[in-house]
């Protein structure tokens, strides 16, 4: 009888990967969840992950794909594969490529205004008191 915990069933209907980094990512988390077989819908959680198996997931997700942009939260927002992939802009479908684009834009636009916040703070002259 497996010993009692998270279910490990990986119920992924065919395993209709739709792209080379989806069967990457795919064969990443089946190793470190210890899942012979995870299918797009599948979640990285109720799977039996949780978060110092999602830091060893996105380290070697990072190094398998070459993709520095990879946050360790995207694991979170996007616990699927399917979800994970399309958020990445990395499927097969064209919708998943203007996602990747618009979250792309937010992010610079968020960095761009920390640097502004940064450099007006760095300029302000101290009021006399």
């Amino acid at each position: 009888a497996p010993p009692p915990g998270p279910a490990k069933s990986g119920g992924g209907k065919g395993n209709n990967l739709g792209s080379d980094a989806e069967a990457k990512i795919s064969a990443i988390w089946s190793q470190i969840l210890g899942v012979p077989q995870i299918g797009p819908n599948d979640n990285f959680f109720t799977m039996g992950g949780h978060s110092l198996l999602a830091v060893q997931a996105h380290r070697e997700m990072r190094t398998a794909l070459g993709i520095n942009t990879l946050a360790i939260t995207d694991i979170f927002r996007f616990p699927t594969l399917a979800g994970l992939v399309a958020h990445l802009g990395l499927g097969t479908d064209a919708g998943s490529d203007t996602s990747s684009t618009a979250t792309a834009d937010r992010a610079q636009s968020r960095a761009d205004a920390m640097s502004r916040r940064r450099n007006m703070r760095a300029n302000r002259t101290p009021s006399p008191r």
